[in-house]
């Protein structure tokens, strides 16, 4: 992680394509509140909660703001934004938990450098799952009944992310599993569903510090 503070030229803007703006910002923005369930305010954009924080999309200046201080986020946070409310389905969430390889194309897709982000809450959290599951409830989450310690993160509006803890023994070695609703696919592409983890995993593990890349990868 580079800790020099980023330079507005170097921040995720030069990195999330400006095309990606252009065509939120041609989106009747009513629409697009209705799919997200993002607030619209028509001076400023949308702003959204993704795991517990606030944020404002402004598709016509192309900037992304964390609030209330107006402070530019890092590139994942911002890719993460704007993608959501690009690909928002009316469709609501179901209930129903699956597993990333029951996605579309989820088993090709979640392996290797795109596997999902759980091992540092294995090690963090193996055998503390009362701080797991506040760590989750740090974030908005709410206890869930699966495994020995499980959360319901409301990730953002219409993408909630369950993260189960199965806590070590004398048998096995603890792992952690995550569940998402059946509907993520209507809402986000399998790499924006891989970076959203990528964040919620790297906040329960490392909390308010957590700052992906700086909002620098080069």
């Amino acid at each position: 992680m580079n800790n020099q503070k980023p330079r507005q030229k170097e921040s995720y803007y030069d990195k999330l394509r400006p095309e990606h703006f252009k065509e939120l910002s041609a989106r009747p923005p009513e629409d697009v509140a209705l799919r997200s369930l993002a607030a619209y305010h028509p001076e400023t954009g949308f702003s959204l909660s993704l795991a517990g924080r606030d944020y404002l999309v402004n598709p016509w200046d192309g900037q992304v703001v964390a609030l209330p201080e107006n402070q530019p986020v890092p590139f994942l946070v911002g890719l993460v934004a704007v993608m959501y409310l690009l690909h928002a389905d009316y469709k609501k969430v179901t209930g129903r938990l699956v597993t990333a390889q029951e996605l579309k194309g989820g088993t090709q897709f979640f392996v290797g450098p795109h596997a999902l982000s759980t091992q540092g809450l294995v090690r963090k959290y193996g055998h503390r799952s009362e701080e797991f599951r506040q760590a989750g409830l740090d974030l908005g989450g709410k206890p869930v009944p699966y495994g020995d310690a499980a959360v319901e993160i409301p990730a953002l509006p219409k993408v909630p992310l369950t993260y189960i803890l199965y806590t070590a023994d004398e048998e096995f070695e603890a792992r952690m599993v995550i569940g998402f609703d059946a509907s993520v696919e209507d809402h986000l592409p399998l790499d924006v569903i891989w970076g959203l983890v990528e964040l919620v995993s790297g906040y329960l593990e490392h909390g308010n510090e957590y700052q992906w890349n700086l909002g620098i990868k080069k």
